[in-house]
């Protein structure tokens, strides 16, 4: 029990400064700073643009260094540097491996997020051995830091805040849940096992390899593929969500990621998404990239959204050339107000874009 307590005060001063970061990034959400900055998408665990600068998933990485530093200063170090920070890139690889193949099996929701919890437990699990000590410390910190984003995410769900917390980019299926539902299987418990697993098998990389260069014991591995092994070790984009396997998954990952631009403001990433021979049909006729993207350029003066859509009806040809997404467009409030009609053709440069757009009124069929 002493260690435990020790373990916590330890981890006590980095989780207040993750929770500084918790609310600096939440109130660059809620007030509409740079998208750049402050993305509302939900993202994962793969460095995006510079959206996750400003955020604590990173942050395990130096702070399993910081932890390891003091722990050796006290007298705690792993017995054998280079069995240890083996152990932890085996852990790392684990969990990486798994995670990429998780989505061959096409389990749907919520099914698919058991195997994903199990893979970071099983994963923090390989990486304790590494170093007991400092594991404890990571699990301390994870807890400590995690819980405050668990709590902010139950509100963000609650007041729909139109932030990544409360999945911003995803907000018609999360609105298909209970609130209960939503908060556990999408918040608590991702937070609390996922994200926390995540910690110690991260934190302790960064630990035991601080440890391996203080004892200059360090195995065949170089400090550059330990950081590039890093910066792979992503699986899904994020654990809500596996990673696309198909055609139609791709597409569906592209309209996602549309719909994100209008959530974050950003339009010249908009522009990206229409093709050059776009035509979008509303109360005005839009013919070319360059129209569509002047037509559109109102709706991103705001500092708050208009409107969002996400796609729930995706369908591609046998070519794999074209593809159509349909679904629900909501308001600026979160109501739904129309339903939206796109063609995305996969252009020569392997992208795929909006050729035809269109909307109406919601749908009357049951």
């Amino acid at each position: 029990m002493d260690a435990w307590r020790r373990a916590f005060r330890e981890a006590l001063p980095s989780a207040a400064i993750a929770l500084a970061v918790t609310l600096l990034r939440l109130a660059g959400e809620r007030l509409g700073w740079s998208a750049v900055w402050f993305s509302r998408s939900t993202g994962g665990v793969v460095p995006s643009r510079l959206g996750w600068v400003v955020g604590i998933t990173w942050l395990a990485l130096p702070f399993g260094a910081w932890f390891a530093w003091r722990l050796a200063r006290a007298g705690d170090r792993p017995p054998a540097p280079g069995r240890a920070l083996a152990t932890a890139v085996a852990a790392v690889v684990f969990f990486h491996l798994v995670l990429r193949l998780l989505p061959l099996l096409h389990l749907g929701f919520p099914g698919f997020l058991l195997p994903v919890w199990g893979t970071a437990v099983l994963a923090a699990a390989m990486a304790w051995c590494a170093w007991p000590g400092l594991a404890r410390v990571l699990l301390a910190y994870g807890v400590l830091s995690r819980l405050p984003v668990a709590i902010v995410m139950f509100l963000a769900l609650q007041g729909q805040w139109g932030t990544h917390y409360d999945y911003a980019d995803a907000t018609a299926f999360v609105r298909t849940l209970p609130p209960a539902t939503a908060f556990v299987w999408l918040a608590l418990v991702p937070q609390l096992v996922f994200w926390v697993g995540y910690t110690v098998i991260v934190g302790m990389l960064g630990g035991t390899l601080l440890a391996a260069l203080l004892r200059r014991r360090l195995p065949a591995i170089s400090i550059a593929s330990i950081v590039g092994l890093l910066l792979i070790t992503g699986g899904p984009a994020s654990p809500a969500a596996p990673a696309a396997t198909t055609p139609a998954d791709r597409v569906r990952e592209r309209e996602q990621a549309f719909a994100r631009t209008m959530a974050e403001r950003d339009q010249r990433s908009f522009a990206g998404f229409v093709s050059e021979e776009a035509v979008f049909v509303g109360r005005t006729v839009f013919r070319g990239r360059a129209a569509v993207v002047q037509g559109w350029k109102p709706f991103f003066e705001e500092k708050k959204a208009p409107f969002s859509w996400q796609p729930e009806t995706v369908e591609v040809i046998a070519s794999g050339t074209l593809a159509l997404s349909r679904g629900p467009v909501f308001d600026a409030d979160g109501k739904h107000t129309g339903t939206f009609t796109s063609t995305w053709r996969l252009e020569p440069d392997g992208q795929w874009r909006v050729v035809l757009d269109s909307g109406c009124p919601p749908c009357p069929c049951p």
